[in-house]
């Protein structure tokens, strides 16, 4: 082995640890994906693994796996493709029940991902989603004694008991920061996605061409919340032909200005499956729609970015969002709101993106409370 292959047990025990840090920063707002998390850092200290994830095949779907949760100790940036392999593997076996490969590699190559070894339980099924527990490493190992398969099992449990009756924990509490899956009314979850959009359409100007700017805004905006609903692993084909549907509907009657720019950027990203693009570039159409003083859709598409960055596990873009979502808030005069969107983005800078981010954030923080007073 060569010196540069080499990584200390010191310097890798302390990138295990910042990349679980910046994971639980990223859902500090989300109690029920906070208790996820801490179950799958179980899970992976139990197995010995590199990455851990809670994952659901939609049942009537094209049968990806969409990872609800994921712990990535391996990398930065969370690895978010799982194979659904050995996932209909375990599922066929017995619910609940556990597959074991400790030698994912050859006969289960179709694992992918360099992934060597895997464990996979299959936890139930809620209806429309069938659920899992995934533990995965990109070196082999032993088989798993029965101590530690029957721990495994219990860690499952717990995990069932949340993702399994979401619609009872989530979106009830209004306490914290608006304008997330995890706070939103439980009316607000049952309405057409992209629909605070159209809110905008009952504020200010009523002129023809803002109502043709907020109905583009819509069609790119729900393109972004299909992506971000499907946990950004979505069908090719179906994705592109809702591209094409949309590009076609905005070239029949073109618009210039800077925000046409945003949505042309925004639906290439989402076409080219780059992330961090994507990411990149709702933010900055979110600040662009603020401009326009269309407080509503500055809203919900800054949100969609803060979904985003922590489903790609940025940090930096993550406290962005949350700030400009505070800022919006803080010009609508709504303070509790404001200083909670202020409060995520400061704990995600602070833990992860670093000391000029959170300077920028107790900037917005203190200008805050001057301006209330």
């Amino acid at each position: 082995m060569s010196q540069v292959d080499i990584v200390h047990l010191d310097t890798y025990r302390k990138r295990r640890g910042a990349r679980l840090r910046c994971a639980l920063a990223l859902h500090t707002h989300e109690p029920d994906r906070l208790s996820v998390l801490d179950q799958l850092w179980r899970a992976v200290s139990l197995v010995g693994g590199d990455r851990a994830g809670v994952i659901w095949i939609d049942e009537y779907g094209p049968g990806l796996a969409h990872p609800h949760t994921v712990l990535d100790l391996g990398t930065d940036r969370p690895r978010r493709l799982f194979s659904p392999v050995p996932l209909r593997s375990a599922w066929e076996t017995r619910v609940p029940g556990l597959l074991d490969l400790p030698q994912a590699e050859g006969a289960w190559a179709k694992v992918g991902g360099g992934i060597a070894s895997a464990c996979v339980v299959a936890i139930g099924s809620d209806g429309p989603r069938s659920w899992f527990l995934v533990v995965d490493s990109l070196t082999p190992r032993q088989t798993l004694p029965e101590s530690v398969t029957g721990d495994l099992m219990f860690l499952a449990g717990e995990i069932a008991s949340i993702v399994l009756h979401r619609d009872l924990l989530g979106g009830l509490d209004l306490s914290g920061p608006a304008g997330t899956s995890a706070t939103k009314p439980a009316l607000e979850d049952q309405a057409f996605a992209g629909w605070p959009i159209l809110k905008d359409l009952e504020e200010g100007d009523q002129s023809e061409e803002t109502s043709l700017r907020i109905r583009n805004r819509f069609l790119v905006t729900r393109v972004v919340r299909s992506m971000v609903e499907d946990e950004l692993v979505v069908d090719q084909d179906s994705l592109s032909y809702q591209i094409e549907n949309v590009l076609r509907e905005l070239g029949a009657e073109p618009m210039e200005g800077s925000e046409p720019e945003s949505w042309d950027r925004v639906l290439r990203a989402a076409a080219s499956s780059d992330p961090l693009a994507l990411v990149s570039g709702v933010l900055e159409w979110g600040r662009v729609v603020d401009g326009l003083g269309h407080v509503n859709g500055a809203l919900e598409i800054l949100g969609l970015a803060f979904d985003l960055a922590k489903a790609v596990g940025s940090p930096e873009a993550a406290t962005d969002a949350a700030r400009f979502q505070g800022k919006v808030l803080r010009s609508l005069a709504e303070w509790d709101r404001a200083l909670a969107w202020y409060e995520v983005a400061r704990k995600v800078a602070e833990e992860a993106a670093g000391p000029r981010k959170l300077a920028v954030v107790l900037d917005g923080m203190a200008n805050t409370y001057r301006d209330l007073g």
